[in-house]
C-alpha cells in the first residue's frame, strides 16, 4: 500500500526521526525559507550527495556533504558554508549528534561551527 506513495514522492522524508545529522542539516536548510523550499533543498541534497539503496534514497553522510563545495549547493553561500562546516564537524567527531554526548556539550560544539 505504501509502495506507490513512496515511488510517487522519491526523496520525501519524515522530519521526526532518529538521525541527528539529518535533523541538523534540515535546521540549517530551513533558515529563512518556506517549509516547501526547505523540503526542495533537502531533496536536491539527497539526489546529489545521497546514495540510492533500492527502493529509496539514503540521506547524505556527513563525509559526503563535508566534501561539497558550498557554492554548488544552490543556496546562499553563507548557508552553504554553515552546512559544509556542520558536516565537517560531525565527520571529524567534533560534534556528536547521536545522543552519546550530554546536551550542553553538543550545544557548545554546535555553537563553535561558523554559521550555527
Amino acid at each position: 500500500m505504501l509502495g506507490g506513495l513512496v515511488r510517487a514522492a522519491p526523496g520525501l522524508r519524515v522530519p521526526g526521526h532518529v538521525d541527528g545529522f539529518e535533523v541538523a542539516v534540515r535546521a540549517v536548510l530551513g533558515q529563512q525559507v518556506t517549509v516547501a523550499g526547505s523540503r526542495t533543498l533537502a531533496g536536491r541534497l539527497v539526489q546529489r550527495y545521497g546514495e540510492y539503496d533500492e527502493p529509496h534514497w539514503l540521506f547524505p553522510t556527513p563525509e559526503a556533504l563535508a566534501a561539497a563545495d558550498p557554492a554548488d549547493l544552490g543556496m546562499p553561500r553563507a548557508r552553504g558554508r554553515a552546512l559544509v562546516g556542520l558536516a565537517e564537524a560531525v565527520a571529524a567527531g567534533r560534534v556528536r549528534l547521536d545522543r552519546s554526548a550530554p546536551r550542553a556539550e553538543v550545544r557548545g560544539a554546535l555553537l563553535e561551527v561558523p554559521g550555527i
